[in-house]
């Protein structure tokens, strides 16, 4: 073996691999303030905490590696401050809630929830609190979050408000999970569709058969970020599947489907779900789940209409499993049956980059990657990010996922088929986009536009010499 080479090629060949520690791609992952990365992060609202964590005490918080302390005062407003008190350093976790802010325990400085200082009562300087102010962040709540902007304040952006949040007919469940690793390789795991076919292949995490066909795959860039596309051929149906990553750290995921029956843009049952650092080695991972009753079309016959009462009544989302997505089941339990915590956590605390071998089923991962990096250099130069909003007004920004199942005759070879599992995404692709599919159509006007596609690729199969 010649030296330096980290993959061993021999048998029992693992004293011949080079192990000096691979390198770190600190631009994508230290998030901490003045960082690359924690510039980039600082330009856009995330999720923080539960408004359950809230009760009539403060919670001390590390975001983006700045320790904080995040409160409700007397009056019902939400703050967000520095932990250390300015005068002496006490932590403000300690702090007496007030009608209006919050109270140092130890000497009584006042602070309100932007950080002006209210009191000094133990300070002989009394203009002091006329001239300075502790250091505080915007805070909101939405969904059963509480969402935080760390950036610049005169550079506040709109809140993210994008349309599967403000779906008819649905409310939303909030989780947090703390994942004890970087941000990136969590995030990187929506890029990574293929591993569900392994990871989620146990039954005791309720994913359909349907995903475990390894299906045609592809990743587009997005308005909002990235797309990932797979179609999976299930007997006479083609199932696409289209999620969609909103910059720089959220992902929309669809609800799952068994491909037993016709849907078409079906995004019911879905979630998105929010990769948040801490620190540079450790994350939230917040969900927030549609709560969806009886959501059964009758111009429809997707999972959701069919063999799904029982937790439709009960106003569950059974579709997401949130069972992987952390680390409290027992180890044995987890070792039988990983989920992505385990997939994910067990690469380290930040993986480094320097020792993987990507192939080309990495390539959401590589795409990933180097979008975050190219956004990145955009602040870097000043510029504004791709995710940042402005001038909306409220009005909810429009996004592209959505599952579909369609019956299309198989093709007489799986060359042929894989050709007509291309041209049906990116049929599906360009009216989810640009077209008018992804818009609250009547259900006729959706099964009109996807019958018209499904027509025009079968013909277009038909007159391939």
């Amino acid at each position: 073996m010649a030296p330096g080479e980290r993959v061993a090629r021999r048998a029992y060949g693992a004293y011949h691999r080079d192990k000096t520690p691979p390198r770190e791609d600190e631009e994508l992952t230290r998030v901490g303030p003045g960082t690359p990365c924690g510039e980039y992060f600082r330009r856009f609202w995330h999720p923080v905490a539960l408004a359950a964590d809230l009760d009539d005490v403060p919670l001390r918080l590390r975001i983006l590696g700045e320790d904080l302390v995040l409160f409700r005062d007397l009056g019902g407003r939400l703050g967000l401050l520095e932990l250390h008190c300015p005068h002496r350093g006490t932590s403000l976790e300690y702090g007496k809630l007030d009608a209006r802010g919050i109270r140092c325990c130890y000497h009584g400085w006042h602070f309100d929830i932007d950080g002006r200082i209210l009191d000094t009562p133990t300070h002989g300087d009394s203009g002091f609190r006329e001239r300075a102010f502790h250091g505080a962040y915007q805070v909101q709540e939405y969904a059963g979050m509480i969402w935080a902007y760390m950036g610049a304040p005169e550079a506040t952006p709109d809140f993210p408000l994008f349309d599967v949040y403000e779906k008819p007919g649905v409310t939303h469940t909030a989780y947090k999970f703390h994942w004890p690793c970087n941000w990136l390789q969590i995030r990187e795991n929506g890029m990574d569709p293929l591993h569900a076919k392994y990871l989620h292949a146990d039954a005791g995490q309720k994913f359909p058969s349907a995903m475990k066909v390894l299906p045609v795959l592809d990743f587009r860039e997005s308005p909002l970020g990235m797309l990932y596309i797979t179609v999976r051929r299930i007997g006479e149906m083609l199932y696409l599947r289209q999620n969609e990553i909103f910059l720089p750290n959220a992902d929309w995921v669809n609800g799952l489907e068994d491909a037993q029956g016709e849907t078409v843009f079906d995004r019911r049952g879905g979630g998105t779900d929010f990769v948040v650092p801490i620190d540079d080695a450790s994350s939230y991972f917040f969900m927030l789940l549609d709560v969806t009753r009886d959501q059964r079309d009758t111009g429809l016959d997707g999972l959701w209409d069919r063999d799904r009462s029982e937790e439709i009544a009960q106003g569950l989302n059974a579709s997401i499993p949130t069972s992987g997505q952390h680390g409290e089941r027992p180890y044995r339990e987890r070792q039988i049956s990983a989920g992505d915590w385990d997939a994910c956590t067990s690469q380290g605390a930040i993986h480094a980059h320097g020792g993987e071998n990507l192939g080309t089923s990495d390539a959401g991962v590589v795409r990933f990657r180097n979008l975050i990096r190219r956004e990145i250099d955009a602040v870097r130069q000043g510029h504004e990010p791709k995710g940042v909003y402005r001038g909306r007004g409220g009005k909810p920004i429009r996004t592209h996922g959505h599952n579909t199942v369609l019956r299309v005759p198989r093709a007489a070879t799986p060359e042929a088929d894989r050709a007509l599992c291309v041209a049906l995404y990116e049929a599906f692709l360009g009216e989810a986009v640009d077209g008018d599919l992804c818009q609250e159509l009547p259900v006729a006007d959706k099964w009109r536009i996807a019958r018209g596609v499904v027509e025009r690729i079968v013909a277009g199969r038909d007159a391939a010499p």
